[in-house]
């Protein structure tokens, strides 16, 4: 596998993006009363467990805005949408599948899985546009 230089701050705010749009997509004002509803939980239930949930998912979006901007320099995408392309291409050839397949084995709500697929869709668009906006 070829070496490549990874633009840290890069690599930050794809994260950053991703925790926003994640705040923003989950809130009351969008899906939130609908996705609480789907997964049987409450405000509260969910507040007591806040902090630890936010580290973990920031850990993991940066996690996979590191990968992506792996991807990103391999397939060498240097436009913002070339970036958007290699953020969707993941999405759909990776979570998108895995989602569905884990939806259907497991009897989940259709709808909550296409709320959670939509949230995904957006960031990884959007972080692959952002690091290839921000580059080495």
């Amino acid at each position: 596998m070829p070496a490549v230089q990874i633009n840290l701050w890069g690599v930050l705010a794809a994260t950053a993006f991703a925790m926003v749009i994640g705040a923003a997509w989950y809130s009351q004002l969008i899906f939130g009363k609908q996705w609480m509803k789907l997964v049987g939980r409450t405000s509260e239930e969910l507040q007591k467990s806040a902090g630890q949930t936010y580290i973990i998912t920031m850990l993991c979006w940066l996690l996979a805005s590191y990968v992506l901007a792996q991807f990103i320099q391999y397939v060498a995408a240097d436009t913002l949408v070339e970036g958007g392309v290699t953020g969707f291409m993941i999405w759909a050839g990776f979570l998108f599948p895995t989602h569905i397949i884990h939806t259907f084995y497991a009897g989940r709500s259709r709808k909550l899985v296409f709320i959670d697929l939509g949230y995904t869709l957006i960031a990884l668009i959007g972080m692959g546009m952002i690091i290839v906006a921000l580059p080495n």
